[in-house]
């Protein structure tokens, strides 16, 4: 999502906030066709607007997040979330967003660790792969699910749903949770 933002880390105005802000939910926006969560616990997305990828942005944040950041999210319109203290509880996030802004279906396009602490929550149904022809073992990719490990509860046991062959020799398999 950094990427997506156009902005550094951190890059947002500081002393913007009037006072401390409340760690509560704020939704600038219901009924979007298309919400873009982006899991950022401490608050270092500089989002330059409320959208991105034609999706209205909600932040996911632990609490101890900088009031300038609330205040500069809620100057642009950006939604947001809180999913704990320090940490995310993802289930608890999704619960949110269900009820709130009436999401029930999630597509998650994370690196590693994002897509690995959604199958470590049991909130994954299906997991979607394309192989693409091409190995590259620098050390700066990650692995498709990482948690560190403290933190991992179980193998999630998937069975095959469908293989299918795209253009390029892009192979794309996709994996339903086993009950």
């Amino acid at each position: 999502m950094q990427e997506i933002s156009h902005a550094g880390e951190g890059d947002y105005p500081r002393g913007i906030a009037k006072g401390q802000i409340a760690p509560t939910d704020h939704f600038a926006k219901r009924g979007a066709s298309q919400y873009a969560l982006s899991i950022d616990p401490k608050g270092r997305v500089g989002w330059k607007s409320d959208t991105a990828l034609d999706s209205h942005i909600v932040e996911v944040l632990a609490e101890n997040v900088e009031d300038d950041y609330l205040a500069y999210l809620q100057s642009i319109g950006v939604s947001y979330v809180f999913g704990g203290k320090t940490d995310i509880d993802l289930k608890h996030v999704v619960d949110t967003l269900e009820r709130e802004l009436k999401i029930g279906k999630l597509i998650v396009e994370g690196g590693g660790h994002v897509s690995g602490a959604f199958v470590n929550a049991g909130l994954a149904d299906e997991v979607s792969v394309l192989l693409i022809p091409l190995v590259d073992g620098r050390e700066t990719h990650t692995s498709s699910f990482e948690v560190a490990m403290d933190k991992w509860t179980q193998p999630a046991y998937l069975t095959l749903d469908s293989v299918e062959k795209l253009e390029h020799d892009v192979v794309w398999v996709k994996y339903r949770r086993k009950a």
